[in-house]
């Protein structure tokens, strides 16, 4: 019975359209997907495997387009041009900043 609950859970439903912009353990996330939950970058990974599929999918047919983060935190400017291009569907993942050092642009993918 948990095991059906937890499926429905995670199922892979159509998008909410609600875009998810965050960080995940070392990963920032740009989502917004029709046929995926845009959470699903917070479930856990077994969880998130159907989820990739549909992402593995889009990337294919998507044009992508980077987004230049030097001097800048990334997840703030690749959300603000995100927003400023008007992208309806789109996808992100990258190395989250830190002390360390950060990504100087970011690839979006977009339909």
């Amino acid at each position: 019975m948990i095991t059906q609950v937890l499926a429905k859970k995670y199922a892979v439903v159509a998008s909410s359209g609600k875009p998810y912009f965050g960080s995940v353990g070392n990963a920032s996330w740009a989502v917004c997907l029709d046929g995926v939950d845009n959470q699903f970058p917070e479930y856990p990974f077994g969880h998130q495997l159907e989820h990739l599929r549909v992402v593995r999918k889009f990337k294919k047919t998507a044009k992508s387009h980077w987004v230049g983060t030097k001097g800048k935190s990334s997840l703030p400017a690749v959300k603000q041009d995100i927003k400023s291009r008007g992208f309806k569907q789109f996808f992100a993942r990258w190395t989250k900043d830190s002390a360390g050092g950060k990504d100087d642009s970011v690839e979006v993918f977009y339909a």
